[in-house]
C-alpha cells in the first residue's frame, strides 16, 4: 500500500490502538499521534490506513484514556 505524509494510521504491532499521521517517510515511517502527545516509528508493513475520518469524536478512544 502507498502511504503519503500526512495520512492517517494506526500500527497492527500494537492492537490499531492508537491513530498517528505520518510526518516522513524514509526506511522507518515517523509518526504523530493525533489524540495524544506521541512521536513514533514504524515500518510500512506495520501500518494500516485509518478510515473514520471523524478522529475528534472517536468514542472508544476517548473512553479507553
Amino acid at each position: 500500500m502507498d502511504y503519503k505524509v500526512g495520512d492517517l494510521v494506526t500500527r497492527n504491532s500494537y492492537g490499531n490502538d492508537i491513530i498517528f499521521k505520518i510526518i516522513e517517510i524514509g526506511d522507518i515511517v515517523k509518526l504523530k499521534g493525533v489524540n495524544m502527545r506521541l512521536l513514533a516509528d514504524a515500518l510500512v508493513e506495520d501500518l494500516k490506513k485509518y478510515q473514520n475520518e471523524d478522529i475528534e469524536n472517536e468514542k472508544s478512544f476517548l473512553d479507553r484514556i
